[in-house]
């Protein structure tokens, strides 16, 4: 769902698929749509934008103590749909550079930074992770799954302000002022990073991806 909310091209949604959906391909995925049942869920998961520091990692962790029912990949896709929404022409024109991770579980991870003259954005997805999680008994969180594993940060990206969208965290001495963004800080609280740096003196994203959608002016 990240990535197909972050690489090059247009994402593609099916009403209905908000939560998980395990059905085949059509004919298979018809049937009716529980729209009581997601409004329900995506005023919970808005809550997420009024929290401090603090109630945003109690929420996460609960999302995620239950991924099964919907919530975490909710969380994911209203938090990336308002990030399109917040800087268009760098999801329509940005550069994409696939970057190589280093270390023990370098395998394990596809990154990438899609840049333009608006902002830089990297993002961080883990694959077959299954072995490094014991079987899936726990989640794909910070350096007692990843150890060493990094990124290395493009040479002519300078250093900057991240916010890390999913989380609302802003970026830590790791993300900011080393030569490599450290797997086990990006990843500590939520298995999927996306980071944004804006440019040309724009905020950090942390109320741009918040809130109701409003029509562009």
């Amino acid at each position: 769902m990240a990535l197909k909310l972050t690489v090059p091209g247009v994402p593609d949604f099916y009403q209905g698929t908000e939560l998980w959906d395990f059905h085949l391909v059509d004919p298979d995925n018809r049937g009716p749509v529980d729209y009581e049942c997601r409004a329900h869920m995506l005023a919970e998961v808005a809550r997420f934008d009024d929290e401090d520091a603090a109630g945003r990692a109690a929420l996460l962790a609960a999302w995620l103590a239950h991924p099964e029912d919907g919530r975490a990949k909710m969380h994911l896709t209203r938090r990336l749909l308002h990030l399109r929404r917040a800087y268009p022409r760098l999801f329509a024109e940005g550069h994409y550079e696939p970057l190589q991770a280093e270390g023990p579980y370098a395998r394990h991870i596809v990154g990438f930074v899609r840049r333009n003259e608006e902002a830089t954005m990297l993002v961080v997805v883990p694959r077959h992770y299954w072995a490094l999680t014991e079987g899936g008994l726990r989640l794909p969180l910070g350096r007692a799954v990843w150890g060493a594993t990094r990124i290395p940060r493009p040479a002519d990206l300078a250093p900057s302000s991240w916010r890390d969208v999913l989380t609302g965290e802003l970026g830590t001495s790791s993300m900011a002022d080393s030569g490599f963004w450290e797997l086990e800080a990006i990843v500590a609280r939520f298995p999927i990073a996306v980071l944004i740096a804006p440019t040309n003196g724009r905020t950090t994203p942390a109320d741009e991806c918040r809130g109701a959608w409003r029509r562009p002016a």
